[in-house]
Order: C-alpha cells, then structure tokens, then sequence
C-alpha cells in the first residue's frame, strides 16, 4: 500500500493551483478522514503501566509511534504490534498517564 494516501489523493481531487488550496481543504480532508476510517492515530490511557489498543489494520509489522501526553507517565514508552492490536508499555509500571498513539500498517 506504499504510496497509498498520495494516489488516492490524486485520484479523487483535481490539482489544485498556488492560493486555491482553500477551496479544496474541505475535499482533501474529507478523502483522508474516509481512507483512514477507523483513525491511524489517536490515544490510550496507561493503567498499571500498560495500554492495549485494538485496530483492525494493525499487523505484526506495522509500525507505531507512541508518546506521553501528560506527566503521568513518566518511564520509556515501547509500542508492540501483533495483529488486530498493539500494546503500549511504559518503563515504569506504574505510569497511568495518557499516551498518543499513530499507527502505519
């Protein structure tokens, strides 16, 4: 799926012109919003160090990027994929903050 979002884009809405973008913002985010149904990204709340997200496009090779959104979590954050879900771990096992997550399948 290399590649994916730019030829769906190019696919689906026309070229738009320098200082026309505006008129086409709304088209673009419409067309990533329905490609990325459900959300690549969003965020998790660590309970007792750890975080367990189910997504339907997560694989064992997919590759997140996870970060501490507040202080509440302050070990090292690791993100493990399997498929259908990936869970976050902290360092520190009793980190209970909330973690922002992105996921490329």
């Amino acid at each position: 799926m290399a590649g994916g979002y730019k030829q769906l884009i190019n696919a689906t809405i026309p070229p738009v012109e320098q200082g026309d973008f505006n008129k086409h913002r709304q088209d673009i985010y419409a067309t990533l919003n329905t490609f990325a149904a459900p959300s690549l990204f969003g965020t998790a709340t660590l309970a007792s160090g750890q975080a367990i997200v189910s997504h339907p496009k997560c694989t064992a090779s997919s590759n997140i990027i996870a970060t501490a959104q507040d202080d509440n979590s302050t070990g090292s954050i690791r993100v493990i994929p399997i498929d259908g879900s990936f869970t976050i771990k902290s360092s520190n096992p009793s980190d209970h903050g909330v973690v922002a997550w992105w996921l490329w399948p």
